[in-house]
């Protein structure tokens, strides 16, 4: 078994978000301050005592803004750390800000030690509004509680950060049993007799929006060249909304089609969009197929090869990218003893069926 060694994650403040935040907190806080300045020029111009309520309630957020400026600036120069050990995580990194940091113009750095025996879940967490993402952040749950690594505060993105660490996870624990179960030879002998995997077409309202933002488009636009219609802007905002919902499921509709036809074979795992344009990648190439999930639903896979590419695979059906997953990377130790019931002459199939391996679609299309 090759040990793994530690790994530092190359963390670095986000610099562009940094710049922004301090730009718009110390913009606000010297417009505060300008402000206050009028308001007590002008009480003095007229012969007053300044009256200090109004300046005390204009410079009080303005005091928040720079302390909150002073922070993303200081933040540039100190940068967290990050490293990934066979023991668990080492995080140095910023404390959130609560009451106290509020009245501090710096970051608190906090020093953490997570064990992996202590982590329960990874998970990226986005933030948006009206379908408009804001930002993301990788959640740690461990033992101890709750563990956030917010996007705003680390460079590379919070979906590298959990690559990574899904990645170690996975070279420390997982692939060691995978080897040693053995599972590109019990693959190449299962799927002698190959299987055409169960897939769905993906209903055509790609083309349906499509059609409707084109027929939008042209029947606006004729109304306002002729200038004998006015709706207001409704039209046109029907229209970017449907071209918006047509993007989206545009996206979502090119990977299903990649993914049209899937055949598991004896030398490999067959993707493509059609029978005659299938993409072969060998059992013995496979690192692993890893489950991505979108509020806790399953909705693709991504099948890492040794060299490193990556091949996403996304079909119709929540139940049927289940099995297809389960097919492509049964358990290890499940593995290991349908090759010891294999070896002892019973069939592949058999075998799976005696170790609890996901069973054979009944049902192949072509």
């Amino acid at each position: 078994m090759t040990a793994v060694s530690a790994q530092t994650v190359d963390v670095r403040p986000a610099v562009l978000c940094h710049l922004v935040k301090a730009s718009i907190q110390l913009g606000i806080a010297c417009l505060m301050v300008h402000l206050a300045a009028l308001v007590i020029g002008a009480a003095r111009a007229e012969g007053h005592v300044p009256d200090w309520g109004l300046p005390a309630l204009l410079l009080a957020p303005g005091l928040a803004c720079a302390l909150a400026g002073s922070r993303n600036v200081v933040a540039l120069f100190v940068h967290p750390k990050m490293q990934l050990t066979p023991h668990g995580i080492e995080l140095e990194s910023w404390d959130g800000v609560f009451f106290l940091g509020f009245f501090m113009p710096v970051y608190r750095m906090r020093v953490r030690s997570l064990p992996w025996s202590s982590l329960k879940d990874i998970k990226l967490h986005r933030y948006s509004v009206n379908m408009i993402p804001l930002s993301s952040e990788v959640q740690l749950l461990t033992s101890q509680g709750l563990v956030r690594i917010n996007s705003d505060l680390f460079h590379p993105s919070s979906k590298s950060i959990q690559t990574m660490i899904l990645d170690y996870l996975h070279a420390l624990v997982v692939e060691p049993v995978r080897v040693a179960s053995r599972l590109p030879e019990f693959q190449e002998k299962r799927w002698k007799e190959p299987l055409v995997f169960p897939t769905r077409p993906e209903p055509p309202w790609i083309w349906i929006l499509a059609l409707v933002v084109a027929l939008g488009v042209i029947v606006y636009a004729s109304f306002v060249s002729t200038r004998s219609f006015d709706g207001g802007d409704w039209p046109a905002f029907c229209v970017l909304v449907l071209s918006v919902v047509a993007v989206l499921h545009g996206r979502y509709w090119w990977e299903c089609s990649r993914s049209r036809r899937i055949e598991l074979r004896n030398e490999g795992l067959a993707i493509g969009p059609s029978p005659d344009r299938l993409t072969v990648i060998p059992w013995s190439q496979i690192r692993f197929a890893r489950r991505h999930t979108s509020e806790r639903v399953l909705n693709r896979i991504e099948v890492r090869t040794l060299d490193g590419n990556t091949r996403s695979i996304r079909i119709s059906g929540r139940e049927s990218l289940e099995t297809l997953c389960r097919l492509i990377e049964p358990e290890p130790e499940r593995v290991a003893q349908a090759i010891g019931l294999v070896e002892k002459g019973q069939s592949p199939e058999a075998a799976s069926a005696a170790a609890g391996l996901a069973p054979r679609p009944s049902r192949p299309t072509n």
